[in-house]
């Protein structure tokens, strides 16, 4: 496999700071927007039956401060997907994205966060037998594209964070609960395939470093647990996952440099249709991030 990244970029809500004392309230500000075109482009093959899958995404984001320890934010996206053999498109999947909605409760200035999150089923989670291959590419574990799915149904999030500064080393710990009600992502004909995604429980512990030269160095451990997914009759667990990431990041003039690695290792499990044994994918990345301009009303 031959694969090319046209472009990544970076799409971030916000981080938690951490303050060595409580500072006085800001000033109230209004609503800020941010949005930023993506894209990806991969090519597969040689000869005749090369292919190739490409991605243009506009992440857009909405936050709003309400007080100073509570906050919303509102996010959605546009995308295009294209496969393509040769000079003839085979499948294409294009429209808005889920959108979901979370407040913020700042319990401890930044030290302590609770948030309570809704993904409203505003995507195309729903795809033909057209667009099937579109969407199983953008969500292939081994590639990267802005928006790896276009929609997941209803779901509900309960997630708690905690930071603290130890010996220079910004600390993270978060836990998070996701429930999600059953959706239709599939149908060919007089045929489609409900499907209920099991119930998730995510731990993660983050650590992070500023460097020299302006840089900043980061790591962390993710661990999912995941109950029984449920496909009409079909009920399968795909296993519990650990991930591990590392980060470096580097300000370059007006842009930022940035180099990752991820791994994920997943524990024996079942898949529709079949068992699937335990795997490790790794992978590599390299991106530039430009500056965006912001618009507060």
């Amino acid at each position: 496999m031959i694969a090319h990244l046209v472009a990544a970029t970076a799409f971030a809500l916000g981080t938690l700071a951490l303050p060595a004392q409580e500072a006085p309230a800001p000033e109230r500000q209004g609503p800020t927007v941010l949005f930023q075109p993506t894209g990806a482009s991969y090519f597969f093959g040689e000869g005749a039956s090369a292919r190739s899958v490409e991605q243009l995404a506009m992440p857009f984001a909405m936050i709003f401060p309400i007080h100073r320890r509570f906050t919303m934010d509102l996010t959605t996206a546009a995308a295009y997907t294209r496969v393509r053999q040769g000079d003839s498109t085979v499948s294409e999947l294009y429209g808005a994205t889920d959108t979901q909605l979370r407040a913020n409760i700042n319990i401890l200035m930044d030290r302590l966060v609770l948030t309570l999150g809704v993904n409203a089923p505003s995507g195309q989670y729903y795809v033909d037998s057209t667009q099937v291959e579109a969407a199983s590419r953008i969500g292939n574990d081994f590639l990267f594209f802005p928006i790896s799915s276009m929609g997941n149904g209803t779901a509900g999030t309960l997630g708690l964070a905690a930071a603290a500064q130890l010996l220079g080393i910004n600390v993270g710990l978060g836990g998070s609960m996701r429930k999600s009600l059953e959706f239709v992502p599939y149908g060919s004909g007089d045929s489609e395939i409900r499907y209920q995604p099991a119930d998730e429980t995510r731990l993660r512990v983050t650590a992070e470093r500023a460097l020299w030269l302006g840089s900043t160095a980061s790591v962390g451990v993710t661990f999912s647990s995941f109950g029984e997914d449920e496909a009409n009759a079909t009920t399968y667990s795909t296993g519990d996952r650990v991930i591990t990431s590392a980060a470096w990041s580097v300000p370059v003039w007006k842009a930022t440099l940035a180099l990752s690695l991820w791994n994920l290792a997943r524990d024996a499990g079942e898949q529709f249709g079949g068992a699937a044994p335990k795997e490790n994918i790794r992978n590599y990345a390299g991106a530039i991030r430009l500056p965006v301009k912001r618009w507060t009303f």
